[in-house]
């Protein structure tokens, strides 16, 4: 919906929530430095995955894998998103 209003007009504010990637859909140009006339909030900021990996190997040290669920219709392009940088962050967690 965001997207669709952002075409329509550069003069109006546009507040948008729980947003996964607000930079890759193109909402703002920068989460510090939104520009243009849309902001909002994120569900969660990428540098986190790597302390959810974190935590669940203080949890449990021996854990090697781990699943990552998301629904589609909840969330389009998000588990994408999220899997590249839970990969990322485990890959230099080893």
């Amino acid at each position: 919906m965001t997207g669709a209003l952002m075409k329509q007009t550069r003069t109006i504010p546009i507040v948008f929530a729980v947003v996964s990637d607000p930079v890759g859909e193109g909402f703002v140009v920068s989460l510090a430095r939104p520009g243009g006339n849309a902001t909002g909030f994120t569900n969660a900021e990428s540098s986190l995955t790597g302390k959810w990996l974190g935590l669940l190997k203080e949890i449990m040290p021996s854990i090697n894998r781990v699943a990552f669920i998301f629904d589609p219709k909840v969330a389009p392009g998000g588990g994408t998103y999220y899997t590249k940088l839970i990969e990322s962050a485990a890959r230099h967690s080893r």
